[in-house]
């Protein structure tokens, strides 16, 4: 949401109220994404990757970073994020310490980004490859061993759903594509 100051920021309410209250230290928030339980919510803030409790409580910092392009939380309480134009994907611990690279861009394929990580029910992280070329990919990373399988050649951001599909918002229609086992 935006308050009264033009600032974005981060709200909750329950849902079963027609109130919402302000993430506190979320002011200038964006790229939100939930740990695997709930209780907590990433952003980027302030030129740093932070959290803070959904319950309340102030934001702390997880790392910084002056660019954030999408992130996803796993189950092992670590975050994948993108650093954004010109890099690959990296990992932190969820409490914060030092980040660790997981891919590197492919310059055969003229790869320029990997950005919008989010993790698939196995723990598999579904990403999207920008190139030179505009192709792009869209690919699926193990992160235990770093490797990766780009699957789909198009200009799209992917989502995982349960329903074991892709959903990929592209241009000019959004499609529905079956996700690999």
């Amino acid at each position: 949401g935006v308050p009264d100051n033009g600032r974005p920021a981060l709200y909750r309410r329950g849902i079963d109220s027609f109130e919402a209250r302000p993430v506190e230290g979320s002011e200038g928030a964006g790229e939100p994404f939930f740990s695997p339980d709930g209780r907590h919510v990433a952003f980027h803030a302030g030129e740093a990757l932070r959290r803070a409790a959904i319950a309340g409580g102030n934001a702390t910092q997880i790392i910084a970073t002056p660019g954030l392009s999408g992130g996803t939380w796993l189950a092992d309480n670590t975050i994948v994020f993108s650093k954004g134009i010109g890099g690959g994907l990296w990992r932190v611990p969820a409490d914060g310490g030092k980040d660790e690279p997981v891919t590197v861009l492919d310059k055969a394929r003229k790869d320029y980004a990997h950005v919008f990580p989010q993790v698939r029910d196995d723990g598999r992280v579904l990403y999207n490859v920008w190139t030179g070329d505009d192709k792009g990919a869209t690919c699926e990373l193990n992160v235990a061993d770093r490797t990766s399988v780009c699957k789909l050649s198009m200009p799209a951001i992917p989502r995982f759903v349960p329903s074991g599909h892709y959903l990929l918002e592209g241009r000019p229609n959004l499609r529905v594509s079956e996700a690999a086992p």
